[in-house]
């Protein structure tokens, strides 16, 4: 996508579905998306701790807003995203249509972007960091004729004049290796810097 936002302008590729929801069928579908690895390597005890809290979230959430509907639940799965893949565990339900932005706004931000318990840790992300996240992951709403869908604005760029300004970030655990991270913010970087040369 492209955005712009007075004098600036905004870009970014989409990995994750914050939601779907189908206006005729009523039906809701949402994603755990978490962990990342370069595609040629194998998953390890730390990528797969880091999605499980995410989708126990999310199925927690559903809970919620379940109108007497099975919540479906895949089985978790590789979700590429150009050199990099993502753990993936996709759900689905019915729910109430006056109940949709109560859904998003439950949802959102996801332990992936957030942490838990959400409350606390979103006190303390902007008690330490010391940049503004300004459009970095929150969601952008596209309505068409039969679907409402929410994408997490994770890999994005603010476009100045003489500059670029890139945000993409890691998920920190307990079993985090700090050079591991910085290179997978890099690797990320990377879906966001081969956008930019139609800029040239």
């Amino acid at each position: 996508y492209i955005f712009i936002q007075g004098k600036n302008a905004w870009i970014g590729a989409f990995s994750e579905v914050l939601g779907k929801f189908n206006k005729v069928t009523h039906e809701f579908e949402t994603m755990s998306l978490a962990g990342t690895i370069p595609v040629s390597e194998n998953w390890t005890d730390k990528e797969i701790e880091e999605q499980k809290p995410v989708s126990s979230y999310i199925r927690n959430v559903l809970e919620k807003f379940n109108t007497n509907s099975e919540i479906q639940e895949s089985e978790t799965q590789d979700h590429i995203s150009g050199n990099i893949k993502h753990l993936r565990t996709d759900f689905k339900l019915k729910i109430n249509p006056e109940k949709l932005d109560s859904i998003i706004e439950e949802l959102h931000p996801t332990p992936a972007v957030c942490g838990i318990p959400k409350d606390f840790c979103k006190e303390k992300i902007q008690e330490f960091e010391k940049f503004p996240r300004e459009l970095y992951a929150g969601f952008i709403r596209i309505e068409t004729d039969d679907f409402i869908q929410y994408f997490v604005n994770l890999r994005c760029a603010k476009l100045y004049s003489d500059s670029v300004h890139i945000f993409v970030g890691g998920g920190i655990t307990a079993q985090s290796n700090p050079e591991k991270e910085w290179i997978e913010t890099e690797l990320k970087s990377e879906a966001v810097l081969k956008n930019l040369s139609f800029l040239k």
